[in-house]
């Protein structure tokens, strides 16, 4: 059901490619633009949904030692063909983290698509990597910051509630459950999803996990 859908538009644009081979820069760029998000929906659904998934929960993690600037590096590289805005990239390596590469790069993907959605496209969005310690364990962690309007106090408390739309936004598309499967996606990996914003200045979400394998 899922896959079908995604062979039909990718078999129209190979079809589009040789109607339009001669359409100029702006046709072929938009192309390419087809071409890519059916490879990042193919990619998506090899990883979550392989053989080795499909007994479990598709959205529980699965952890691995991986390196969380390379993660944001890769998600922020393929991200940026695709938008106007600048993604200003701070992810010096390595940087240990034990966590389900797929899913944390989905949150990260969803992170920094808020950012852009909500900002002035003249605007920059940060991304940050770094590391620090929750009590006696080390964490890891990447932040997403845009300079867009920010999110007043009494919506802050409601921000990760499932379903939950901003008021002065809810003429944006989505169903609003990213920020509630991106901190649940977080929580289950031992780690956590937090926010600062101010009206008028922008919005910060950080993502912290664990950096190594928890104890057995």
């Amino acid at each position: 059901e899922l896959r079908a859908p995604l062979a039909t538009v990718s078999a129209a644009a190979q079809s589009l490619d040789m109607i339009l081979s001669d359409g100029g820069e702006a046709v072929g760029n938009r192309l390419a633009r087809i071409h890519r998000s059916v490879s990042r929906m193919t990619e998506l659904m090899d990883q979550l949904l392989n053989q080795d998934r499909l007994g479990e929960q598709a959205w529980m993690p699965r952890g691995e030692q991986t390196d969380l600037a390379e993660l944001a590096r890769d998600v922020v590289a393929s991200m940026k063909p695709d938008t106007a805005h600048a993604l200003i990239l701070q992810a010096d390596g390595p940087l240990p983290v034990f966590c389900d590469r797929p899913l944390t790069s989905v949150v990260v993907r969803n992170l920094i698509h808020n950012a852009i959605k909500y900002s002035p496209a003249n605007q920059p969005v940060r991304i940050e990597t770094g590391h620090g310690r929750a009590g006696d364990a080390p964490m890891a962690w990447v932040a997403v910051t845009d300079r867009g309007p920010g999110i007043g106090e009494e919506e802050q408390a409601r921000i990760f509630e499932p379903h939950f739309r901003r008021a002065a936004h809810r003429e944006t598309q989505g169903m609003g459950i990213g920020l509630y499967l991106a901190r649940r996606i977080c929580q289950n990996q031992g780690g956590s999803l937090t926010m600062q914003s101010q009206v008028g200045v922008g919005t910060r979400f950080v993502v912290t996990l664990p950096s190594g394998a928890p104890a057995a």
